[in-house]
């Protein structure tokens, strides 16, 4: 059963990486995940928070929601890219976010305070 569990989140990465270019649904993947970081049998949470950490990349690279978009260019003071985003795009995933940092589970939390950091907060500073 470990086996299966483990390609299954080899899987969903893999179809995280490719939903991310569906607007619509660009968040389902990571939503799934993060219930399975916060319910998965503690064996498998590393797995899944792993799979997260892999994806977070990901998305911070569509959204351009990385602090290299804030460094200088050619010594010219604070020359930026804009952002690649509507604010509003990431309110699906703050649910699931809630939920991770609310939980019990480490992993959990751990997860979800590395997307509000790397991913959320860049896209709403607010």
């Amino acid at each position: 059963a470990i086996t299966a569990r483990n390609c299954t989140y080899d899987l969903l990465q893999k179809c995280g990486e490719l939903c991310i270019s569906d607007d619509r649904r660009i968040f389902e993947i990571p939503k799934l995940l993060f219930k399975c970081v916060i319910f998965e049998e503690e064996i498998m949470k590393s797995k899944v928070a792993n799979v997260l950490d892999a994806l977070l990349p990901k998305y911070q690279h569509k959204f351009n929601a990385r602090n290299e978009h804030e460094m200088d260019v050619d010594d010219e003071p604070n020359i930026t890219k804009e952002p690649n985003f509507d604010q509003h795009q990431v309110v699906p995933l703050l649910p699931a976010l809630l939920d991770a940092i609310c939980s019990l589970s480490s992993h959990a939390k751990l997860s979800a305070a590395k997307w509000i950091a790397g991913l959320v907060y860049h896209m709403d500073q607010e």
